[in-house]
Formats: C-alpha cells, sequence, structure tokens
C-alpha cells in the first residue's frame, strides 16, 4: 500500500486488501525462483564455468559494512562469502516486491491496484564490498478490464504476471549483457525464499537469488562484460 496514510488508514486499507492478499499467497512466481538457473545457462553459453550453490543466502547472518559507504558501495558486508565459496565476485538480484501496488491518501484509493514486481542487481567486488555493478528493475503493470472479480481477481493476477515476467526479462538482459566469451568460473546461488509475506503489495522474505562469480569485470550502469 503506497501513499500518505496514518495508522488507521493503514490498518483499514490492510483489511480491506485482505482477499487480494491471500489470492497472492497462491500466485506462482516459480520465474523469480528459476533466475539462478538462468543465468547459468547463460553465462555457461559464454564459455563460462558455472556450479550452482544449494542453499539461499540468508541476509539475517551479514553484518552492516562500515569501512565506507555511499554510492558504489554495498550496503551489507559480502568479503566473508570470498573464502566460504572461493569467489572474487558476488552477482546478486534481490526480489523486494512480488505481487501489487495501490496507492493511497489515507484510506481512499487513488486508483485501482497494479501488477507491480522489484527486483536489484548487484555485482560485488568481494575483496573491497565495492558495486562494480548496480541496476534496479521496477515493472508496474495496469490491469485490462475489471480488476475486483474476487475470489480469484483473474485480470489482476494476469497484470501480476506480466510484470513478473518483463521484471524477469529486464533482470537477465542486465545480467547477461555485453559478456564476452573469455573463460571464468562462476557459483550460483540457490533460488529466493517461496513464502510471501502479508501485504498490500508482496514481499519476498530477504532471502537472495544469485551468483558468487570469479571474474574480471568493469562496472556498467546497465551490464557488466566479462
Amino acid at each position: 500500500m503506497i501513499g500518505a496514510q496514518g495508522i488507521l488508514d493503514y490498518a483499514i486499507n490492510k483489511a480491506n486488501a485482505q482477499a487480494i492478499v491471500e489470492r497472492l499467497q497462491r500466485q506462482d512466481f516459480s520465474v523469480v525462483k528459476a533466475l539462478p538457473q538462468e543465468f547459468a545457462k547463460g553465462l555457461e553459453s559464454r564459455q563460462i564455468k558455472v556450479v550452482l550453490v544449494p542453499e539461499p543466502l540468508d541476509m539475517e547472518q551479514l553484518k552492516k559494512f562500515t569501512e565506507g559507504s555511499g554510492d558504489g558501495v554495498a550496503e551489507m558486508d559480502y568479503r566473508p562469502l570470498a573464502k566460504q565459496y572461493g569467489a572474487d565476485r558476488l552477482l546478486l538480484v534481490a526480489p523486494r516486491w512480488l505481487g501489487t501496488a495501490r496507492q493511497y491518501y489515507g484510506f481512499m484509493p487513488l486508483g485501482a491496484p497494479e501488477g507491480y514486481v522489484s527486483l536489484v542487481g548487484q555485482l560485488i567486488d568481494l575483496r573491497t564490498n565495492r558495486l562494480q555493478w548496480y541496476e534496479p528493475v521496477r515493472v508496474n503493470t495496469p490491469v485490462t478490464g475489471e480488476w475486483d472479480e474476487a475470489p480469484e481477481y483473474a485480470n489482476l493476477m494476469k497484470s501480476v504476471d506480466e510484470s513478473t515476467q518483463a521484471a524477469v526479462s529486464k533482470a537477465a538482459r542486465g545480467v547477461l549483457h555485453g559478456a564476452g566469451d573469455e573463460s571464468s568460473d562462476c557459483r550460483c546461488f540457490g533460488s529466493p525464499g517461496s513464502a510471501i509475506n502479508t501485504g498490500m503489495v508482496a514481499r519476498a522474505p530477504g532471502r537472495l537469488a544469485g551468483a558468487s562469480c570469479r571474474m574480471s569485470c568493469g562496472a556498467r550502469r546497465l551490464g557488466w562484460r566479462l
């Protein structure tokens, strides 16, 4: 739920959205969970050795990076993962929002809900914790036709599907854009957790899908080159 809302407004809006939240619990986000496998295939097609690591990355086990901040520096300290996975680089794609979004002013909706998906991609140098690539992906898709069709909300869920597919495609293009043919090693983390927290916009639960990669990379806004 987005917009200017007080505590009471938020409680009312959350209660009114409960049916949509419950429907989102059953929504298929498997294409997001499959991103590490897709990245692995794309990197392998460029003669990069890839090894999938089954466990997801638990953000709660990481500490905040305290030796610098600002643009170009990762917020969390990923450097311990260099030794854990024998890697020089860490490629992360984190699902931030999976579901719907709706603007409110107080308890008054300002429009229909829309499908909304947000992913963030990062390539991190595990020696310095500096970002060598950063790409936020946000896709919102308005509903075509009537949205308020409980209990399945077919048109609304279609807009969620369209946002999901578009966000995944944009993330994949960002990760694989400009990849060369040099040989390198790459480790890919497993899929994010499948549970979705409650809320008008359903959130993934803070576990990231991605890949830790041994690469020589140059930072670019829309991609990175081996």
